[in-house]
């Protein structure tokens, strides 16, 4: 489920052109952090959600149809070496 871009406290720690920009600009073009938590909130207890799927405004998107099978596994074993990573972070 993707909110959309949000301007917040994420870019915190960025340099002072980024800080500039999230916190002047940005908020102006994009959406507010509580619309964008309603939004993924709202979509996530809808009744029909399909398990697995990308949802994107809160409409299911297909994705699958621009990777070739080789594209798909290559990203599967990324993300699988990088949960490992991550689980021996936690230890």
């Amino acid at each position: 489920m993707h909110p959309g871009v949000i301007p917040g406290t994420l870019y915190r720690h960025t340099n002072m052109i980024v800080k500039f920009v999230t916190y002047f600009i940005l908020p102006y073009l994009l959406r507010r952090p509580t619309f964008s938590a309603l939004l993924v909130v709202h979509t996530a207890l809808r009744d029909d959600l399909v398990t697995g799927s990308y949802y994107e405004d809160g409409v299911p998107k297909r994705l699958g149809d621009k990777l070739t099978e080789k594209d798909k596994q290559s990203i599967y074993e990324s993300v699988q070496r990088q949960v490992k990573v991550w689980s021996r972070l936690e230890d």
